[in-house]
């Protein structure tokens, strides 16, 4: 098994309805991953991020983050499930254009 650290996703802004991140890659195994959520505004914000199991939809039961607010100007690292091929990343934000997600370490496995 090889390992390879390669950036997982650009940057992007939240929506007010989830939306997809990314998924891990076929043969790849992701480990480590950690993203950051960002509030840039002035106000608390909510987020949610759900790791979602190939072939699987978004739910209570794949919440890897739950819905937390987010302090206004301020930032959360969340550390990320195992996850494998197939599997999505998955997030919402209580209001459109407030969080921003960014990958900040993980290793792809394959």
């Amino acid at each position: 098994m090889t390992m390879q650290y390669l950036k997982l996703f650009e940057p992007s802004v939240l929506a007010a309805a989830a939306g997809t991140i990314f998924t891990v890659a076929a043969g790849q195994l992701l480990r480590g991953g950690i993203v950051r959520l960002t509030n840039t505004t002035v106000a608390p914000v909510t987020a949610t991020l759900y790791a979602v199991p190939s072939g699987g939809a978004l739910g209570p039961a794949n919440a890897c983050f739950p819905t937390k607010n987010i302090p206004a100007n301020d930032y959360i690292d969340v550390a990320l499930p195992l996850m494998r091929a197939g599997d999505f990343l998955q997030a919402v934000a209580g209001a459109a254009a407030s969080i921003s997600i960014s990958a900040m370490s993980g290793a792809n496995f394959s």
